[in-house]
């Protein structure tokens, strides 16, 4: 019985050591941690620990200290039905249609689906031959940056999208990611070096260059944000894109879920920051900083249902009707 404690014990702090040991490698700020002395949780708890039960609940606790919402033990529940919602392919999460004055709509409510870039590019084709387009985002929590990206690529002529920075052992390594017309291109700096930049093939940009209208709202959060902005600023010079709506939650920060020890614990933890495509930081989600994107015209559909998508399809009505005088 007393060897068995005994490795009960030893397998719990195995395991609240590997808990521990993700976040000393991968937590994206690590002032946040050197101001919350996490290196003094590392054999905090070892006298405590009797199993696996006791070691998540004690690595609850300690991340609890990071005063960061997003970086937590995820149940085994949660964490199936997560995959299960971005691997099912018959839920889609985008949405068309051609409205009068052929105007076209798209709505995304998630990029956090597998197969979103192929349901945002089928949307896209449909609508491709409109005069102007609706682009709703509004109530979108995000996604795959990467996935968020390339589905800009049939927004986007050419600009920078946004940057990703995370921390490796040797400092801070940043990834711009960017538009040719004719690439996807992506620019490596680590430790103060840029990298030769790498050039891919993109999509065609079949809904860019035309009056288009961008729709969010205080729950349009994460990479949805960073999609927002990059079809704004770079369309910004051509005065073809406004933004309507309120301003968007600013969440700059980026989760990951590590598996550990197989499957013993499910670890979410923050470790990127991004920003928009102005390479502003977006923000913690309001933790400490909120850098919303903020719309041309403010309109809250809490007050009229579908008050901005309403108000967008009388702006570009208004604006066909004058270019066509």
């Amino acid at each position: 019985m007393i060897k068995q404690m005994e490795s009960a014990s030893l397998n719990g702090r195995q395991l609240y050591h590997a808990i521990w040991q993700n976040v000393a490698n991968l937590f994206y700020d690590a002032d946040r941690l050197a101001e919350k002395d996490w290196a003094s949780k590392e054999h905090a708890y070892d006298e405590r620990i009797v199993d696996d039960r006791s070691a998540l609940a004690f690595a609850a606790e300690a991340l609890k200290t990071l005063d960061d919402k997003y970086t937590r033990l995820v149940p085994q529940d949660e964490y199936a039905e997560h995959a299960k919602e971005r691997d099912d392919p018959e839920d889609s999460s985008v949405f068309s249609l051609i409205m009068p004055g052929n105007v076209g709509y798209i709505r995304i409510l998630s990029f956090s689906q597998a197969n979103v870039i192929e349901q945002v590019a089928r949307a896209a084709e449909e609508i491709k031959s409109c005069v102007a387009f609706i682009v709703d985002v509004r109530n979108n929590g995000g996604g795959l940056i990467d996935d968020t990206a390339n589905c800009l690529e049939m927004f986007v002529a050419s600009g920078t999208i946004t940057a990703i920075e995370r921390r490796t052992k040797s400092g801070i390594k940043r990834r711009v990611i960017g538009f040719r017309e004719d690439a996807y291109i992506i620019l490596e700096n680590e430790d103060g070096v840029d990298k030769e930049p790498d050039l891919y093939m993109r999509r065609a940009p079949i809904l860019a260059g035309k009056p288009t209208v961008v729709l969010f709202n205080d729950r349009t959060a994460s990479s949805a944000e960073l999609f927002a902005s990059a079809i704004l600023e770079n369309g910004k010079d051509s005065g073809l894109c406004i933004a309507m709506g309120k301003t968007t939650a600013g969440k700059g920060i980026a989760q990951s879920t590590i598996v550990v020890l197989e499957g013993r614990a499910n670890l979410k933890v923050t470790f990127a920051r991004f920003f928009d495509a102005n390479l502003a930081w977006l923000g913690d989600h309001g933790q400490k900083v909120a850098n919303g994107v903020r719309p041309d015209q403010v309109v809250d559909d809490s007050v009229e249902e579908n008050a901005s998508l309403t108000a967008a399809f009388k702006y570009l009505k208004s604006r066909l009707s004058l270019a066509a005088a």
